[in-house]
């Protein structure tokens, strides 16, 4: 009668799930511990040590040694839990625009914006080129001096193109 307390790596590379079953029950605390050291919530790293010994055991018969396997199962654990925060802290970034988006009075004053701005565009691109490479800039930020600077002419020029084209 087999000892169900033991397993051999051969036997786990075979596909036996007993073998897995032991490996699984000697090693799941040791990378409970090792999940927690990256988050700390609980049910999370069950999760992610779940989907590593799944995957640890859908590539089983690609290991040679115990130190592959646990080598596998580090590096898998540490990828699943850099994702986990990865995804939460782009989460997190996005909580405010979601709520944005949820509010009616935000989410209309948005389009109202855009829309303000699509006008504008479009009345911009209808001006003499100089004016229009002046507003264009001075969109972008340029003062006065820098326009006059990049554009070669003089600043009572710029604001001469500013007033014509408004």
């Amino acid at each position: 009668m087999p000892n169900r307390d033991k397993y051999t790596i051969e036997a786990l590379i075979r596909g036996d799930q007993g073998a897995f079953r032991v490996f699984h029950q000697k090693h799941v605390k040791l990378f409970y511990q090792f999940g927690l050291r990256f988050i700390d919530d609980m049910e999370v790293v069950r999760d992610i040590v779940q989907e590593s010994f799944i995957a640890m055991w859908d590539r089983i018969h690609t290991f040679r040694e115990e130190a592959h396997v646990k080598a596998f199962l580090y590096a898998t654990i540490r990828n699943k839990a850099i994702n986990y925060l990865r995804d939460r802290e782009i989460e997190e970034r996005n909580l405010g625009k979601l709520c944005q988006l949820q509010d009616d009075n935000v989410f209309r004053n948005m389009a109202i914006e855009e829309e303000m701005y699509n006008f504008l565009c479009r009345k911009i691109e209808m001006l003499p080129p100089m004016q229009r490479e002046v507003l264009w800039m001075h969109v972008d930020g340029y003062s006065n001096d820098e326009i006059a600077k990049k554009l070669n002419i003089t600043v009572n020029t710029v604001l001469t193109h500013k007033q014509r084209a408004k």
